[in-house]
This record gives C-alpha cells, sequence and structure tokens, in this order.
C-alpha cells in the first residue's frame, strides 16, 4: 500500500508496487501526486480520543453533529504526539486535565529514545462526507485516563458522567455507537486506577 504524509493526513491507495520509503507507488511520485486526488484515494487522518474514568463513571460528551454521546477527542495536529494531542482535546472539549492510565510492556528513558503513552486501542472509523467534505478515515489512537484536580467538565455541548447501568440505557447507534459501549463494557466494571 503506497502511503503519503501531508501533516497528521495520510493518503492511501492499494497499489501493487510501492517504492522503499512508501513515498510513491506504480510510477513516478509526480504521477502518484496528479492522481492522489482521484477516485481511489480517501484520506485518512490521525485523531485521539480519551475515555476519562472516575469512580466507575465515564465522562461522554454529546456531539452536535453526530447526535451521539461520545468521549472526548479531536485530530491530531502537525508536530503534535498522540499523547499531546489528547491533553490538548480533552483541555478543549471539557476544561479538565486528566493523567493517562498506563498499560505499558516496557517503559523507555534513554538519551536516544524515549516511550509515550500507547493508546489503550486502535481503530479505524469511517468518517461519511459531510457539508462537503468528502468521506475519509479516523485512524483513533484511543486513550484512557483519570482526571486530576477539579472533576467538574466545562462545555459548550451537554457533557456528564455516565455509569454503566446509564451508558447500556441508550439507544444503540442512535444515542451512542455500539463500539463506544464495547469498549466501556471492558473498562466501567473494573477498578481502574492510575
Amino acid at each position: 500500500m503506497g502511503i503519503v504524509v501531508e501533516d497528521a493526513t495520510v493518503i492511501s491507495k492499494k497499489l501493487p508496487q510501492c517504492n522503499t520509503a512508501g513515498a510513491w507507488c506504480n510510477g513516478s511520485p509526480q504521477e502518484s501526486r496528479a492522481a492522489k486526488n482521484g477516485p481511489f484515494f480517501m484520506k485518512r487522518h490521525f485523531t485521539t480520543t480519551v475515555y476519562l474514568l472516575n469512580d466507575k463513571r465515564v465522562l461522554l460528551l454529546f456531539h452536535p453533529k453526530l447526535k451521539k454521546w461520545l468521549p472526548p477527542g479531536g485530530h491530531v495536529e502537525a508536530n503534535e504526539s498522540p499523547p499531546m494531542a489528547a491533553r490538548r482535546e480533552v483541555l478543549e472539549e471539557t476544561g479538565l486535565e486528566f493523567s493517562f492510565i498506563h498499560e505499558e510492556n516496557v517503559w523507555i528513558d534513554r538519551w536516544n529514545a524515549k516511550s509515550f503513552e500507547r493508546p489503550y486501542l486502535c481503530l479505524m472509523e469511517e468518517i461519511p462526507e459531510h457539508n462537503e467534505v468528502p468521506a475519509h478515515q479516523h485512524m483513533d489512537l484511543i486513550y484512557i485516563g483519570k482526571p486530576i484536580g477539579n472533576q467538574t467538565p466545562v462545555s459548550e455541548d451537554p457533557i456528564r458522567w455516565f455509569s454503566l447501568e446509564e451508558m447500556e440505557a441508550l439507544k444503540d447507534d442512535e444515542e451512542i455507537f455500539v463500539e463506544t459501549k464495547e469498549v466501556l463494557r471492558t473498562l466501567l466494571p473494573r477498578e481502574v486506577f492510575v
């Protein structure tokens, strides 16, 4: 698969042959650049999502465009690491700061290599066309965290803490995505500590 990276966006196309760097496929770089806006390419955006957990409850926002309850999150910006994007998005959308709940295999802290927080889950999400923005995909790096300090969220959109029972009462794919419920069924019943 050929991949062209533009800021934090990836454009991909299935092609039989690629150069070793994955920058162009099946022809010259000029041909690939000319074709990248063609019908076979779909943009992919790196995004982050954070399930904030507190006292066996999760913080969800009511997304105005999707009309569903979702955890906070958004796009990774250029030169931003996924954990930086996760912290920024949570702060922007909820006014809360949080600490990551670590589930690392190994943690490296050396002069030449340092670990950063590993996602709890990664999803490829299909985003439909909306307001003349073509359909695209989100490569979502999903973290879990615990609020620190103030635990009262602030948002322009409806926002609240949900228990497992309250979340289960939401209608599948109407009020909440089924995959959001699947994740929360694994997170909310267990005790999670930083």
